[in-house]
């Protein structure tokens, strides 16, 4: 089965609805909730993704400029009504969303190659790496694909396409340590999104080619030998089917883990309920679990 949800500590679906969202959204990146209680969506408008998209050093080709409509919306749960909305002439093909503690939005751009921290008005508050511009050195990334961050502030990327790597920030931005590319078996290909669990001290990371989820210690809470234990392999899940989204314990504290093998999906999770918006068709719509 290509499709399915992994319920750690899960409650119970209660209901289910389809909620019309009342603008036109196109290829959904990515979908959360914020501390309102309103849902994030992070979605390509007119932009598609295809053999020309990239050349091969995954240079972007920027022929078309950014896109020009709005691409993130902050919409109503319970009318669908769009209450905000942003990133018009911003992005160029948007991947990761989420939202930390702080109400803060975080968004990926693989064809930027940047990450981007935004206040709850869509305002840009912090931009990593560097524009249009593949990197594997700590300042830059290569299609990153998606953003967890810590109760105290530590910023993990999943990087992403090319590096297969993750990478740790402190609030503020400045790099801390890489880990994920490696020669042995626990080596990364292409980790999809990742997870923070603050009360477990790990960040687990959907390795989607590899089948498998992998979690580490995130280096978040002080230990006895003082040292920095941040990507020592903690446990493993293996034979998944391929992985596409994990979160644990989110900015909404919820206490269940979403899993999708199937790229048609993007879920988030919010007050014991869940969100998955179709990517591919009927554009308009987001059901509300």
């Amino acid at each position: 089965m290509c499709f399915f949800f992994l319920f750690i500590f899960a409650k119970l679906i209660l209901q289910f609805r389809t909620l019309p969202i009342s603008k036109t959204v196109g290829e959904v990146a990515g979908i959360a909730i914020n501390k309102d209680d309103n849902l994030i969506i992070f979605h390509r408008a007119d932009r598609t993704w295809n053999s020309r998209s990239f050349n091969e050093k995954n240079v972007f080709n920027t022929t078309a400029g950014p896109i020009a409509g709005a691409t993130l919306f902050v919409v109503d749960r319970k009318t669908g009504k769009v209450l905000t909305e942003g990133g018009k002439n911003k992005f160029y093909m948007p991947h990761g969303l989420s939202v930390d503690h702080k109400n803060n939005i975080w968004v990926t751009d693989v064809g930027l190659h940047q990450v981007f921290k935004l206040d709850k008005n869509l305002n840009i508050q912090l931009t990593l790496g560097e524009k249009l511009v593949p990197g594997a050195d700590d300042q830059h990334f290569c299609m990153p694909t998606d953003v967890a961050v810590s109760r105290i502030g530590y910023v993990f990327v999943s990087d992403g396409y090319c590096n297969s790597r993750v990478m740790k920030f402190n609030e503020r931005g400045d790099f801390i340590m890489a880990f994920g590319r490696s020669n042995d078996n626990d080596a990364f290909l292409v980790p999809h999104s990742i997870a923070v669990d603050d009360d477990l001290d790990i960040v687990c990371v959907a390795d989607r080619e590899n089948e498998r989820i992998l979690c580490y210690n995130a280096g978040t809470k002080p230990n006895d030998s003082g040292l920095d234990t941040t990507g020592v392999l903690m446990m493993k899940a293996e034979s998944t089917g391929r992985v596409y989204a994990v979160r644990i314990k989110g900015s909404m504290d919820v206490d269940h883990l979403l899993i999708s093998c199937q790229s048609r999906f993007s879920s988030t999770v919010g007050n014991g309920r869940s969100l998955v918006a179709n990517l591919r068709s009927d554009r308009r719509r987001v059901s509300d679990l």
